[in-house]
């Protein structure tokens, strides 16, 4: 076996591991010019995500009594959409919504991690 799939292996036993369920929502967005509305519709695909780093700062909005979840996720390549990731996607996880804000995929691993903040 080569070292690119013991690698490949090993990091697809940790995701299993140490990973938690999640939602991959490819989100497609419509203009209609008529009533200047935009409309979305979604198409959501479960996924498995190992949680990288987690960060919890206050918001200004709300004058520091509210925190801004940010946090960096990494997945298979595989339990993705054919054209994924898009920054206008989404991932929920314990039933909160994230924009994806950066994305960065290692074609070695067959890993993307994605950098998200709560919605």
């Amino acid at each position: 076996m080569s070292l690119t799939l013991q690698i490949q292996d090993d990091i697809s036993r940790a995701i299993l591991d140490w990973g938690i369920a999640a939602t991959y929502r490819v989100v497609e967005r419509v203009f209609d010019p008529e009533t200047q509305q935009v409309s979305e519709t979604f198409t959501d695909s479960s996924c498995t995500v190992l949680v990288e780093s987690e960060e919890r700062m206050p918001t200004q909005a709300a004058a520091g009594q509210a925190v801004d979840g940010a946090k960096r996720v990494v997945l298979s390549q595989d339990e993705l959409p054919a054209d994924a990731p898009q920054l206008t996607d989404r991932v929920l996880i314990d039933s909160e919504q994230y924009d994806i804000t950066a994305f960065e995929y290692d074609s070695i691993t067959g890993l993307v991690s994605l950098q998200l903040v709560r919605r």
